[in-house]
């Protein structure tokens, strides 16, 4: 008797599982199937398909570099190379009926109204490089000049920049020795800036190729067109 009893709890008890097992196997065909996630496309990956002619988004737009950087990036000198080029760019293209870009010395076209605009917006940035390269030579003439290359000026087309500094510093808080000095040192870079003709003008314009495909060009034109 009792033999009989617990087989038929031990059959009773197969019976459960197997119901169990069997609404668990119904349970899962009709659950709806498991959502599979899109594998994550990386900014970088996303910023090159932006910019890749075969993504169909076109070229990503890159704002023009700040007056800040501008200033951060671009020395004294440097900056007045730049107006050196534009000027003698935007005096070419008056002599032409046309008034189209000249183009043979700086390798990229330049209209002329776009070279006067970028001597007007380089003069500010120059304004505020000259205060502070007073300071600079005020502190130790000497040391200012050989730093600047001032003795190869020519060749480097900087005569005239250095010469701004040298002349428009206000000369009563040197010494008198300083002031002598300061002097010899006007005169030296006046003989040598006398001597740059048209000629020379066009030579170092032509020096500034770096132009055409600088931040600062891209700055000035973004200046130009406000």
């Amino acid at each position: 008797m009792k033999h009989g009893l617990a087989d038929s709890l031990y059959d009773c008890r197969i019976l459960i599982v197997l119901g169990v097992f069997s609404a668990v196997v119904l349970l899962g065909c009709h659950q709806a199937p498991l959502k599979t996630e899109s594998p994550k496309i990386s900014d970088e990956k996303v910023a090159t398909q932006a910019t890749s002619p075969d993504s169909g988004l076109g070229p990503a737009t890159v704002p023009p570099p700040s007056r800040e950087r501008i200033l951060e990036s671009y020395s004294y000198l440097q900056l007045s190379q730049a107006a050196l080029a534009y000027k003698t760019l935007a005096d070419e293209a008056m002599g032409r009926v046309d008034g189209a870009g000249v183009e043979p010395f700086l390798g990229c076209v330049i209209s002329g109204g776009e070279a006067k605009a970028a001597v007007d917006n380089l003069k500010e940035l120059i304004d505020v490089k000259l205060s502070r390269e007073q300071v600079s030579y005020l502190r130790g003439s000497k040391s200012y000049l050989k730093t600047r290359g001032a003795s190869e000026c020519e060749k480097t087309c900087t005569c005239g920049a250095i010469l701004d500094v040298v002349s428009s510093v206000d000369v009563r808080v040197l010494s008198k020795k300083e002031q002598t000095k300061n002097e010899d040192f006007l005169l030296e870079l006046q003989s040598k800036f006398s001597k740059q003709g048209p000629d020379a003008s066009m030579e170092c314009a032509s020096q500034q190729k770096w132009i055409c495909k600088s931040d600062l060009q891209k700055f000035l034109k973004s200046q130009s067109k406000k």
